[in-house]
């Protein structure tokens, strides 16, 4: 092959890493390593803003933990928390609980004033965009990080570490601060994205966690790709919530070149159904191109009737005669051309089949075959024409 020049449905976001050793790594990066003593009133940064109006409280974790942001910003950003505002209050309270064995975001009654949320330990982190309430502009503030322990996973609490920091990371990209994934191990930062992606697609706010994931997994490069074609399927959702064309095509290719065979882990159902009509129209397209290219090396022959134009052509071919000749009775007739140039016309039907092979010779995977582990090599054509109306957020499908 030449190279081209240029990761149940749902199961698949909800399941939890394995690792939690990871996870600790993961939420230990937004720790920090200076601490201060606060009195008085919490600073105005996340997640404690002196002019916030939503009080966000967890027991979860393993230590009690507090928000308090913003109805406006919440709102903007998160169409699910906007339908929890009726009725109007001064002031709102949140509380991140298990229910029917999930862990959701419940409204609570938010009875008599506005409490102050004061904190003795605070711990910052420097250099962090902050945006503002009802401010345009963006301006560098600590980062107080006061329930930053709640985030690291501990032997006696360890089902809920997970969700309670993705509400941490959520929560402060609304904010314009980005979470913080592994750079150094994919399957870490495949896992920590699928539990961030699952969150914020029940909060409705996938879209402020695109551009950023895109940028971490686009830093891995041969590694991504190398990734997916161990598992097509589970990393197409991954294109899709991201909308991300790169890893949507590079998924696409695989499952149209192996089809109908699935040989990956995850299960055919696991694929929507819009794409799976774009790879058995892809498939059947690529085998209507297979079936044609092998008919034209099949009809290349040297036409011998006239000696002086013996340029490769299409013949349909003869009867075979009753009994089969042996191959010097067959070359008889050629021999007798007396074809001095035989070994120039032989090149030229070499070149003439290799034209033919040619568009199913291209490679349209971005990864390095030659990577490959042995025993997963990429053993099927890879030569898929995707364009815009392919791509579901493109089209305007889902």
């Amino acid at each position: 092959m030449t190279k081209r020049s240029d990761d149940g449905q749902r199961g698949l976001w909800t399941s939890q890493p394995t690792d939690t050793r990871a996870f600790a790594r993961w939420n230990s990066d937004i720790a920090v390593s200076t601490q201060r003593e606060c009195t008085g009133k919490p600073p105005d940064a996340f997640p404690f803003f002196k002019s916030g109006d939503v009080i966000i409280t967890t027991d979860l974790g393993p230590v009690p933990k507090t928000f308090q942001l913003h109805i406006s910003v919440l709102c903007r950003y998160s169409p699910f928390i906007a339908t929890k505002m009726q009725p109007r209050e001064t002031w709102y309270h949140f509380a991140i609980e298990e229910v029917n064995s999930k862990v959701s975001l419940v409204r609570k009654p938010a009875d008599g004033d506005r409490p102050t949320v004061s904190q003795n330990l605070a711990q910052t982190m420097d250099g962090t965009h902050i945006k503002i309430e009802d401010s345009s502009d963006t301006a560098t503030s600590p980062l107080p990080a006061a329930l930053s322990t709640a985030l690291v996973t501990t032997t006696n609490n360890t089902k809920h570490s997970a969700i309670i920091a993705c509400y941490t990371h959520i929560f402060a990209s609304f904010y314009n601060i980005s979470p913080k994934l592994s750079t150094t191990s994919l399957p870490t930062a495949l896992s920590q994205s699928a539990n961030l992606i699952a969150l914020a697609t029940d909060l409705g706010c996938v879209h402020l966690l695109q551009a950023h994931l895109a940028n971490i997994f686009a830093s891995y490069r041969q590694d991504l790709y190398i990734g997916i074609a161990q598992d097509p399927p589970r990393r197409l959702h991954l294109s899709l919530a991201l909308e991300n064309c790169d890893i949507y095509t590079e998924c696409l290719f695989h499952l149209v070149g192996a089809h109908p065979k699935m040989p990956w882990p995850t299960h055919r159902t696991a694929i929507p159904e819009p794409i799976q009509h774009i790879v058995q129209q892809k498939a059947a397209e690529l085998a209507a191109l297979r079936a044609d290219v092998e008919r034209e090396l099949l009809l290349i022959t040297l036409h011998t009737v006239d000696p002086f134009k013996r340029n490769p052509r299409h013949s349909t071919p003869a009867t075979p005669p009753k009994s089969s000749p042996g191959w010097p009775e067959m070359l008889e007739p050629t021999m007798k051309l007396g074809w001095k140039d035989l070994g120039s016309d032989m090149r030229e039907l070499r070149a003439h089949a290799k034209g033919c092979v040619e568009r199913l010779a291209r490679n349209g995977l971005m990864v390095e075959v030659d990577r490959m582990e042995k025993g997963k090599e990429v053993w099927y054509l890879t030569c898929v024409e995707v364009g815009e109306g392919d791509v579901p957020w493109l089209a305007g499908s889902v």
